[in-house]
């Protein structure tokens, strides 16, 4: 963790991440005739699935032997929850509330990830993490009683907490993909299938092909979307993430990522639109961040575990050979009764 490299690519991370809220509200104020929720979600699907087409193109047949049918299932679902639900519902919930509420809520994704990983592959919840999920249920509520700014409404927080749950599901489905593919196969199918399945509903829908155009054309939205949506946002930080994770431990990486993510968000939404950030709003973030701390806190056993993917892959091929009594007793000597 002390390599400027891996520092810089968690930075990178932080900075991509904390953009895109900020830039969504942006293009919806600029031409709100055009771009909404559901709109702009079809255009950040278009636009990102082509950035990450070469790459997903490149990687299938380079690991063409491993894609299985089970190996295919992961990249289809990777794809229908990134495109209609983290996408689309983060879109939503960013155009029907505050950019408070969304910036700080970041924060839980990954209580979210932690209860359904959970969930998903079993296991059980210590003292700590209880701790973490109850400080961000507390968390989300301070932001929803709080009306910080005109945008916010309760039909956004919803929004809001559907994308939560869509997100810790995307994370449970790639730590079970990222045992049959490459990360960046994982994030390229996520963005490069979940853009086409959004993309599609252009083909019946006007607005979403008017909508694919005005990005790219509009004076005020065309270069904060492609710089911070498609470029940092789309591309540069799920890559930097994906090879983060190689060089730290995964909870290092997520936390110091979700922490830079909330700075840079609330920076830009203040300097962008003045967004009112009130005391609740305040205190939300405060509670949310001692979440985030409680849940990436290592537990004693965890401490002990491998740090990175690759050193879990070796971990794995050690604890496959066989142990010192193992090797004494397979080559002792055979003693004849």
């Amino acid at each position: 963790m002390r390599s400027p490299i891996t520092l810089s690519l968690i930075v990178l991370v932080g900075i991509g991440w904390g953009l895109v809220a900020p830039t969504t509200r942006l293009a919806f104020t600029l031409d709100p005739g055009v771009l909404n929720g559901f709109t702009f979600t079809v255009a950040r699907g278009t636009w990102t699935g082509l950035a990450w087409l070469p790459i997903f193109v490149f990687l299938l047949v380079r690991e063409r032997r491993s894609l299985d049918r089970g190996t295919l299932a992961y990249m289809l679902a990777l794809g229908a929850i990134w495109g209609p639900g983290v996408m689309g519902l983060f879109a939503l919930a960013t155009q029907r509330t505050a950019l408070a509420h969304v910036v700080f809520s970041v924060g839980l994704t990954p209580v979210a990830a932690g209860l359904f990983s959970i969930l998903v592959y079993g296991g059980s919840i210590d003292r700590m993490r209880r701790i973490g999920l109850g400080l961000g249920v507390l968390g989300v509520a301070l932001l929803g009683f709080e009306r910080s700014g005109a945008h916010a409404t309760f039909l956004g927080d919803g929004f809001l907490l559907a994308w939560i749950v869509a997100f810790g599901a995307y994370a449970t489905v790639a730590s079970g993909a990222i045992r049959r593919m490459s990360a960046l196969l994982v994030v390229a199918s996520a963005n490069v299938i979940g853009g086409s399945i959004v993309a599609s509903t252009a083909i019946v829908v006007p607005a979403a092909r008017d909508a694919i155009v005005a990005v790219a054309i509009h004076p005020g939205v065309a270069f904060p979307f492609f710089a911070s949506i498609v470029l940092f946002g789309g591309f540069v930080a799920p890559l930097a993430y994906a090879y983060a994770l190689g060089r730290a431990p995964i909870a290092v990486v997520t936390g110091g990522a979700q922490y830079l993510s909330i700075v840079a968000g609330v920076i830009v939404a203040v300097a962008w639109f003045g967004e009112p950030f009130g005391p609740l709003s305040i205190a939300a973030g405060i509670v949310l961040a001692a979440s985030l701390g409680a849940t990436l806190l290592p537990t004693p056993r965890a401490a002990a575990a491998p740090r990175t993917l690759a050193s879990h892959a070796n971990h794995v091929a050690r604890r496959s050979r066989p142990t010192n009594v193992e090797a004494i007793v397979a080559n002792a000597p055979k003693i004849r009764v």
